[in-house]
């Protein structure tokens, strides 16, 4: 049995008599910041980093560390000590492996979700089924249905079904990074962001959200002069990681070739079908950035261009948006300077993750852990 507050989260669970009750963060989003026994007792606390969990705290007072990979978004807990506790190994739809051990230590099993005693994980906004790799109820807002992407015509779809490169921390919206504090007034709520796709009341709400024009917002800014002061910056040292990436010439040189000429730009292309089911790169939101005929094409579906970035996903968790858009800039300029081989179609993705790893790595290493 579930109980919900007026804003439709979660603030108890009776789970076959045990009694849960949910202290939540409106400056984290809703999250869960705390869980209480029936009795009013505390049960575990929860540290964030943005979006994503770092630490917990047991009512003994014990501190532990949760450790999550980006791809399965499995997680590794470790004591003070750096001892693992518990091991939660997951595929990339959150559904359970043999390898897990002591997984009973905390609920949050799959990305941010609570795990339930049924098996089904608390999204907040919705209810995510590991078993059949989707929502258990539609998408509540009916303006989310885009012609040019079949998947928003799917409303119990889990993150377009591409797991390994989103996550869906509301139930509300897919993303690779989703706003942080670094982004400007903290991380955004799941009624900032019900509002921004309704076009309610906050169009711009804090963290990065934009309302959509045709609601009478403000829209979208355009992120490429930013993303691409950013590129520039990075590469302005001849002598950096960074610029060391360009074997070939002088990677900021290229760069402000494209840039003057129009040529790296947001707008859609047409990409190998295997890549994207219409043939068009607006048709794979899961990458980010496509070079082509010596052009850079900034995916408008990504949600690296849409500002809607999640901390705790993938290479780009944790990341400004504009330093996110630079690095997939920087990865695709040397795709046109040839110092970086096209990724193979049949490993696209994870090819491309790692490429984007390293161009990361050598041009923002303030990210790194």
């Amino acid at each position: 049995m579930q109980s919900y507050d007026g804003d439709g989260l979660r603030v108890k669970k009776n789970d076959n008599g045990t009694i849960t009750y949910y202290l939540r963060s409106t400056v984290l989003g809703g999250q869960v910041v705390a869980e209480l026994t029936g009795g009013g007792g505390l049960q575990r606390s929860y540290i964030y980093l943005g979006g994503q969990l770092l630490a917990l705290k047991l009512a003994s007072g014990y501190n532990y560390w949760v450790h999550e990979d980006p791809v399965t978004k499995s997680k590794r807990v470790t004591d003070i000590f750096g001892a693992v506790v518990s091991t939660i190994e997951l595929d990339p739809w959150g559904a359970d492996t043999n390898r897990s051990n002591n997984a009973a230590f905390q609920p949050k099993k799959f990305t941010s979700y609570d795990r339930d005693g049924n098996a089904s994980d608390e999204a907040m906004f919705r209810r995510y089924n590991r078993w059949h790799s989707r929502f258990d109820q539609p998408d509540p807002y009916d303006g989310s249905y885009d012609l040019s992407n079949p998947q928003s015509f799917n409303r119990y779809a889990y993150v377009q079904e591409d797991p390994v490169n989103f996550t869906d921390p509301s139930g509300l919206f897919e993303c690779l990074t989703c706003p942080d504090e670094d982004e400007g007034g903290g991380y955004p709520s799941w009624w900032d962001q019900w509002d921004a796709r309704n076009g309610g009341p906050d169009l711009n709400p804090p963290g990065g959200f934009h309302g959509d024009p045709s609601h009478g917002g403000r829209g979208p800014q355009n992120p490429l002069p930013g993303a691409i002061d950013a590129a520039r910056d990075a590469l302005k040292d001849p002598k950096s990681p960074c610029a060391e990436l360009f074997a070939k010439g002088n990677g900021l040189e290229k760069l402000n070739e494209l840039a003057k000429k129009g040529k790296v730009k947001i707008g859609d292309t047409s990409i190998p079908k295997s890549l994207s089911p219409t043939g068009e790169l607006s048709g794979a939101p899961g990458i980010g950035a496509y070079a082509k005929d010596g052009k850079i094409f900034l995916n408008p579906a990504s949600s690296i261009v849409k500002g809607t970035l999640n901390p705790g996903t993938a290479v780009f968790g944790g990341m400004s948006a504009a330093d996110a858009l630079a690095t997939l800039i920087i990865h695709d300029l040397r795709h046109v300077t040839k110092d970086l081989p096209s990724e193979s179609l049949e490993n696209y993705r994870n090819e491309s993750l790692l490429n984007s790893q390293d161009v990361k790595e050598a041009c923002f290493p303030q990210y790194k852990l």
